[in-house]
């Protein structure tokens, strides 16, 4: 389901070819594979080919947009993933799986054909991750790839005090980072206003209703039915999850699925937008295209701590826009 599944393909051709096996692609068993597959994803290449290929235009400037993109490939970005991979996936699977897949390399068997497809899937990372944004869930197929041939290198090299260290150590990281999640939750334990690990996913059901009672408030005056407004379209998701019935439109001018989804602002748009902070205080707000006022906030509470504030705005389409 995610776009890194293209080295999938490349992976069935380098393993066909490894094992001389090409030619059976085009028997009527690879025919068949090659149907299957066109048809599975026939849904998102079709719904581009009459969208003017959005997604894809729009994962591609995403990833390869901003100021990461724009200063170029960086070695030092690309490590920082790796730690981060590290942390994610255990020291375990990381550097049993290094290690198994040099290994591996110098192995004939089953061994190569898992490496075939967990290594372009690696690369593709590397490459992003040091040329544009990246996130640490893109390599989970990968690590499964790898985690019996990092399990297998590990068992055979048990005897080796680094090994069983490494195990061990990994494990134990593991626990402690399991028990710091859990604790993290509990409400009481302090930490400073704004600096709350878990500010980003709380307070989101309490905004939603506070956005659709002014929205609904907003309503009752008359109109052009009011909607609720976001910012940035990561912050639709939340509000639509709790408001369901809402309609949620994104002020971005920039094209996306979101906005053919869900529809775009235009010249008589009208609505609440919900804004969140992790600072003490909201700057003065300037929404492009957009003549807004704060009407409301909602400080979110975490125990003691201030986790983050949601302000909000009633918002009307600026006639000078051009929307």
């Amino acid at each position: 389901s995610k776009y890194t599944a293209i080295t999938l393909a490349f992976s069935v051709l380098l393993a066909l070819w490894g094992n001389r096996r090409l030619a059976s692609l085009f028997s009527p068993r690879g025919w068949l594979a090659i149907g299957l597959a066109a048809l599975l994803v026939s849904p998102v290449l079709l719904w581009n080919l009459t969208h003017d290929w959005a997604s894809f235009r729009f994962q591609l400037g995403y990833q390869l947009d901003g100021d990461e993109a724009s200063a170029g490939w960086s070695l030092a970005g690309a490590l920082n993933k790796q730690l981060e991979q590290l942390g994610a996936y255990s020291p375990a699977l990381y550097l049993g799986g290094i290690a198994a897949a040099f290994h591996g390399l110098r192995q004939p068997g089953n061994g190569r054909l898992l490496l075939v497809f967990a290594l372009p899937i690696f690369g593709l990372f590397v490459w992003m991750s040091g040329a544009g944004r990246s996130s640490a869930h893109w390599t989970l197929l990968a690590w499964t790839f790898m985690a019996p041939l990092a399990a297998l290198w590990l068992a055979n090299f048990w005897h080796l005090f680094a090994v069983r260290l490494l195990v061990y150590g990994s494990a134990g990281l593991s626990l402690v980072a399991l028990v710091l999640a859990l604790i993290l939750m509990l409400p009481f334990i302090p930490f400073a206003d704004y600096r709350h690990p878990l500010n980003r996913i709380l307070g989101w059901q309490e905004a939603a209703a506070r956005a659709q009672a002014l929205r609904q408030q907003m309503a009752a005056e008359g109109g052009k039915e009011p909607v609720l407004l976001v910012s940035n379209w990561h912050y639709a998701g939340p509000l639509a999850w709790y408001e369901p019935t809402a309609v949620v439109l994104n002020t971005e001018a920039e094209p996306s699925q979101y906005r053919l989804w869900y529809g775009e602002v235009n010249a008589d748009t009208r609505g609440i937008l919900v804004v969140f902070d992790e600072q003490e205080e909201q700057a003065g707000l300037r929404e492009p295209g957009f003549n807004c006022r704060q009407v409301d906030s909602l400080p979110v509470y975490r125990g003691s701590t201030r986790a983050r504030t949601f302000f909000f705005y009633r918002c009307e389409a600026d006639a000078g826009s051009g929307r």
